[in-house]
């Protein structure tokens, strides 16, 4: 069993953003073939994070991305060129993750799940279970199996409960 320190887990970080970012710069300069053009203006930006689905994990209103777009985006200029697109997807992308995160945790104790550990298996779980970065009947049914073979619900309770999770957690947006 191969082990590492910390310095050589931060070089796979590192190599895993090099890898992310050498895909978003295939994806951009496919879009930029198709809808844009360098420099990249920076009322373009927010209609380029959407278009290469850089926060997808995210249900983001163009309001949100616009407004994640500026964060990322306070020292750079108004016309990026490639390189500076690159980074600031880059920088979207992990500002998106650690507001999804902060989101998760924040309904995580609304629901008494509080220890990180835990929260982190749920993430897990859901992972497993999600094929689009969503869960249907069929998958809740799945994860309700696998925490009590007894528990056999309708189709319309499993739907029940759905909407009601999903009316308790509107008021949390990703991006905020």
């Amino acid at each position: 069993d191969k082990r590492f320190r910390f310095a050589e887990f931060l070089g796979l970080v590192d190599m895993f953003r090099e890898e992310e970012a050498q895909a978003r710069r295939l994806a951009l300069q496919d879009a930029l073939s198709r809808k844009w053009s360098l420099p990249v203006s920076r009322e373009d930006l927010p209609s380029i994070v959407i278009e290469l689905q850089v926060l997808q994990e995210c249900d983001v209103t163009r309001s949100i991305v616009v407004h994640l777009v500026e964060e990322a985006n306070k020292d750079d200029g108004d016309n990026l060129d490639i390189n500076e697109v690159v980074l600031l997807l880059g920088r979207v992308a992990e500002i998106g993750r650690s507001r999804a995160r902060a989101r998760e945790t924040a309904i995580g104790e609304r629901f008494g799940i509080s220890l990180p550990q835990e929260l982190f298996e749920l993430r897990l779980y859901f992972a497993c279970l999600a094929n689009d970065g969503t869960l249907g009947v069929r998958e809740v049914r799945a994860f309700l199996k696998m925490l009590s073979e007894t528990f056999e619900p309708l189709d319309e309770e499993i739907e029940t409960m759905i909407d009601e999770i999903s009316d308790q957690v509107i008021d949390f947006p990703c991006g905020s």
